[in-house]
């Protein structure tokens, strides 16, 4: 099936004014609890037409535009498979020049599947690029923390280390 391309909402200025807000924004507008969904218009708005989310696996790559990726989370939510997710940036490693930016950030996710919780950890690699007066997501990277691939020190916050005793 050959999908329409849907067009892009107008985004808020808010959301999308600084590398800052944007990354927030994306966070919020998945983010949704029991008995709510996610801001579909809200997120579509922050990404450039064509933009990718790859969810990087052990032995492959999911590879989706954003209409799938809002597809597959709508209709766990209408199968009643997913009822809460939450996602959440732990930490941020920001590199810029000029109108790029390339963030790495650390974040954790709860949700609630078929009555039971859980919560993972992982690091979104998420490119970004200054047009005209805003910031857009042009593709976003994910993969997830695993027993036998933690997550490297330097990509956590820092209050979840022990304190020195110096």
């Amino acid at each position: 099936m050959v999908q329409e391309p849907q067009p892009i909402p107008t985004s808020e200025f808010a959301d999308v004014e600084s590398v800052d807000s944007i990354i927030s924004a994306l966070y919020n507008s998945i983010s949704f609890g029991a008995g709510e969904q996610p801001d579909s218009n809200r997120l579509r708005s922050l990404f450039m037409p064509g933009a990718h989310l790859i969810h990087v696996k052990t032995d492959a790559a999911d590879t989706m535009d954003v209409e799938t990726f809002i597809d597959r989370l709508v209709q766990q939510i209408q199968a009643g498979i997913l009822t809460e997710f939450i996602e959440a940036e732990l930490a941020r490693h920001t590199k810029s020049f000029g109108n790029i930016a390339q963030v790495f950030s650390t974040f954790e996710t709860r949700l609630v599947t078929d009555y039971r919780s859980s919560s993972a950890r992982g690091i979104h690699s998420i490119q970004l690029m200054r047009y005209g007066d805003r910031w857009w997501i042009t593709n976003l990277l994910w993969d997830d923390e695993q027993s036998d691939k933690p997550i490297p020190a330097k990509y956590l916050p820092e209050h979840q280390f022990p304190e020195s005793s110096e």
